[in-house]
């Protein structure tokens, strides 16, 4: 899916902090490429829907979520980091160009030895 359109219009609105395309490696292997050196993603399993494709998927296959999550984007095909203040604005411009979006997470500082994924 290509998001290019979706995404100049929310950059003209929105300072955009950081972008991850979630392809092969899932959430947990390229929410980190968007991040700073010593930050998070804490990412809110419920906070989405999982097509049912994946469920089907996983039910078929007899697959772990931990391996789900590392290896399917599971709906999320697209992440955009913005600044808690600047949320509902970069919603309202996705919406406007026919993106479905939600907040699914958040980043926080954190040691050097710790995660740069966790998943509540």
């Amino acid at each position: 899916r290509i998001y290019a359109r979706a995404l100049k219009a929310l950059w003209s609105v929105v300072e955009v902090r950081g972008m991850a395309h979630i392809t092969g490696g899932g959430l947990v292997e390229n929410a980190p490429r968007m991040l700073p050196e010593h930050m998070q993603a804490q990412i809110h399993r419920g906070s989405w829907q999982w097509p049912e494709v994946f469920t089907w998927l996983q039910a078929r296959g007899n697959v772990a979520d931990s391996e789900m999550l590392k290896t399917f984007n599971l709906g999320v095909g697209m992440l955009v980091m913005v600044a808690p203040d600047q949320l509902d604005n970069a919603l309202a411009v996705l919406k406007q160009h026919g993106e479905a979006a939600w907040p699914i997470g958040m980043a926080r500082a954190v040691g050097t030895d710790d995660p740069a994924v966790v998943l509540v």
